[in-house]
Order: structure tokens, then sequence, then C-alpha cells
């Protein structure tokens, strides 16, 4: 999506967050321009508005919940009931405790403590 908008003079779109900033640089890519919203309508973008111009403020913002859902919004493991088999509860429990430290490196906000216990709680006691 973003590689389309920024190649189309008149496009627009949404993506997430690693295709429109530059990992490296934590910048918007070149030849993108991430739109701030108006969160309170007031016709200008105002300074707690203006979050977008680094990966890191969006990032601090979304998580801060300053950047409202939708457009951001929580992503969900699922499954029919608590898992059996022992390899995939142990999976959830590496993802919900041991693989957080990599969420924020891909372009998510890490689960919120409360609800990481929670979780991890319903999986350790089957």
């Amino acid at each position: 999506m973003a590689g389309a908008v920024k190649n189309d003079p008149f496009g627009i779109g949404y993506t997430n967050l690693n295709f429109a900033y530059d990992t490296r640089t934590q910048e918007p890519v070149p030849g993108i321009l991430i739109v701030p919203i108006d969160l309170n309508e007031n016709g200008q973008i105002d300074l707690d508005e203006d979050f977008c111009s680094t990966r890191l403020r969006m990032l601090r913002a979304i998580a801060s919940e300053d950047y409202p859902s939708p457009p951001s919004r929580d992503l969900y493991l699922i499954s029919r009931g608590i898992p059996k088999q022992k390899r995939t509860r142990e999976f959830l429990i590496w993802a919900l405790a041991r693989g957080q430290h990599l969420v924020s490196e891909a372009g998510y906000i890490p689960i919120p403590s409360r609800v990481l216990e929670e979780a991890l709680h319903s999986l350790s006691v089957r």
C-alpha cells in the first residue's frame, strides 16, 4: 500500500507502521506523508495531536491511547478454547512472555502487563 501511495501523486491509503516509517531512521518513508488526525476537531493539529513525525512518537501515542482506535486496533491470537496440545500452549506462553521484546521492533505495541498476566494465568492453569 505504501509503495502504491508513494508512486501515485493522488494516492492515499492505510498501512502498518513498518511500511510507513523507515525502521533505520525512524522517519516517514521518503515520499510518504503521515497525515495527523485532528482528534478534537478544532480545525488544526494541536501539539498533543502532533505525534506522526517519527515511528517512536507514533508507537508511544498508540501505546498511551493518545492515538485512537480505530484506526489503531488490537490484534488477537485466537483458538477454540485453551489449546490442549502442549507445544501450542508453550508457543502461546512464549509469545506472551519472552516474545514481547520483539513486538515493538515489528511495529506493534507490547501487551499491557495486566492483560499479559491474565492470559498467562489462563494458559498455565490447564
